[in-house]
């Protein structure tokens, strides 16, 4: 494997000395013009710094790692980033990426960066769910309107002049904040910040759920905005956040093992994911309110398999009070682990099939029309286009490649707990197909307009997660399982590896009770500031 791990270390070296080179303290690389990106660029904002740092400490290249530690130290400035970003970014990439280089080196610089962005963001977070109650205090003869905080962020937070905007937000973008804040309450000792996520988390547990399911989008008052349920990037970082919250308590957070569990019963029964008559599973879109379902899947879609084998085995461990239960969990845990594996062989089979050898956007696997799979063998897996065309809708929205890190993470992750040799075969065929298609002549990589043409060119930007996710995934792939365990760490949403409660020295075990406890609703004066938990006062 030495050679694969050198490929992948080769990669990495070019893509961050491509960045440093032309685009060093700001947001991305646009690879192709040699600069930074400009007009959406986020000012010093060194996202791909931070993106960066935990796959350089894993891959040993310490002359990186020190000297993206030296930027953070002396210029990064969280408030001085005066833009809209999303908070959802703010959160994984930022503080994940910080958060994550205290459990990889214990430099207590980096907690007290993370702090300083949360407390920042905290604001975003401060959302009302509309509904105003009279509430009469006994002890003072006084009666004081009240409402119940929704902890539903706002889509996006400018740090610098704290305006925030865009009341209704994905599912994904405030669903998937739940690690970052757990860890950061632990070695900050402080459970606020982790309070600030459970007000969330309660309010989707309460939440209005047709057939079960969520759906992808809610306003800051607690309303769904959306009749669709996905699985997609719009959701899927809910879903992994709520299984990846209890792997990273060590399995103390049971509200969230429930939540995970009915979201993927509702899945499955809604038929989310789905199989064909020959066999291929895929996972599509549901309208709730035509009752129809999409025809087509998304590469986002791709780490399902990450996720379902990981949750089969965390459902098949879990205590039961009585056999009929267990055995009912046994049976999902079979089922999740032959959809992991089965949705990872659809995303790998459509990623080979195009003339690249990745992954497009979207796609239409195997054919699907009218709602059924028409299936064709196709001479060496590569699709002639002529006669793909009534398959498959080629446009540059479908068929371009972003780097999104989802099928490396599958790979990575069917790897080491089916020790199947052949997710390596695919991850090594992905890494060479990057390599071979998405370097530039001037160094660093860039994604590609088409998959089946790369004469149409790049997108031209070198996205963070390409250095923060997908890298990480194909070099952990790559190397020898005693690295990076996984019952001892998880990988949130933009690939920090975070510790689980136990496993590791910056979150052991006498720390996990922390981590758990059941969010009661506040109850705040309508007169009191939002800032204070004074009580009523008459």
């Amino acid at each position: 494997m030495k050679p694969r791990l050198e490929l992948v270390k080769n990669m990495t070296l070019s893509a961050w000395n491509a960045y440093a080179k032309y685009a060093w303290g700001d947001d991305v690389l646009l690879t192709y013009y040699r600069r930074p990106r400009l007009g959406r660029s986020f000012d010093n904002s060194g996202r791909s710094i931070l993106a960066s740092m935990s796959t350089l400490w894993i891959m040993e290249l310490h002359e990186q790692f020190n000297q993206g530690r030296q930027w953070i130290e002396q210029q990064f400035n969280f408030t001085a980033i005066d833009n809209l970003m999303l908070v959802h970014h703010q959160v994984t990439r930022y503080m994940g990426g910080l958060l994550s280089c205290y459990a990889l080196t214990g430099d207590w610089m980096f907690v007290e960066k993370a702090v300083a962005i949360a407390e920042q963001i905290e604001q975003a977070f401060n959302t009302s769910t509309g509904e105003w109650t009279k509430v009469n205090k006994v002890e003072t003869k006084c009666t004081a309107s009240i409402f119940y905080w929704s902890g539903i962020p706002y889509r996006t937070f400018n740090p610098s002049t704290n305006l925030t905007s865009e009341e209704t937000s994905a599912l994904s973008y405030f669903g998937g904040l739940y690690l970052e804040h757990t860890y950061l309450s632990v070695v900050s000792k402080n459970s606020k910040h982790q309070w600030i996520v459970a007000r969330m988390r309660n309010n989707m547990k309460t939440a209005v759920k047709p057939s079960g399911l969520y759906q992808q989008a809610m306003d800051i008052g607690g309303q769904w905005r959306s009749t669709t349920s996905t699985l997609f990037e719009l959701a899927s970082h809910f879903y992994e956040d709520l299984l990846k919250s209890v792997l990273m308590t060590g399995g103390l957070s049971g509200e969230d093992f429930q939540l995970y569990r009915r979201a993927m019963e509702a899945v499955e029964t809604m038929r989310l994911i789905t199989r064909s008559h020959v066999d291929v599973f895929w996972a599509r879109d549901y309208d709730l309110e035509k009752g129809t379902h999409e025809r087509y899947m998304r590469y986002s879609g791709c780490y399902l398999g990450a996720m379902l084998m990981l949750g089969a085995d965390v459902i098949e461990r879990r205590h039961y009070l009585n056999t009929e239960e267990k055995r009912r969990a046994i049976e999902q845990a079979i089922r999740h682990r032959e959809m992991a594996e089965a949705l990872t062989e659809t995303c790998y089979r459509e990623s080979n099939r195009s003339q690249t050898g990745l992954g497009s956007a979207k796609f239409y696997p195997d054919g699907v029309e009218d709602g059924h799979f028409i299936y064709k063998e196709i001479e060496n897996r590569r699709f002639n286009l002529r006669f793909a065309a009534h398959f498959l809708v080629f446009s540059r929205f479908l068929t371009c490649f972003h780097f999104s890190p989802e099928l490396a993470q599958s790979y990575f992750v069917l790897w080491r707990t089916t020790g199947d040799p052949k997710y390596r075969e695919y991850a090594w065929e992905m890494a060479q197909a990057i390599d071979r298609h998405c370097r530039t002549p001037n160094g660093g990589f860039a994604g590609l307009k088409n998959v089946n043409d790369t004469e149409e060119g790049f997108t031209n930007h070198q996205p963070e997660l390409f250095l923060s996710g997908t890298l990480k995934y194909l070099f952990l792939t790559f190397s020898d399982t005693k690295l990076f365990p996984l019952d001892q760490w998880v990988f949130n949403s933009a690939g920090h590896p975070l510790p689980i409660c136990g496993g590791h020295s910056t979150y052991p075990q006498s720390l996990c009770k922390v981590a758990d406890f059941e969010y009661k609703p506040e109850r705040k004066a309508s007169f009191l500031s939002r800032q204070t938990n004074k009580d009523f006062k008459g």
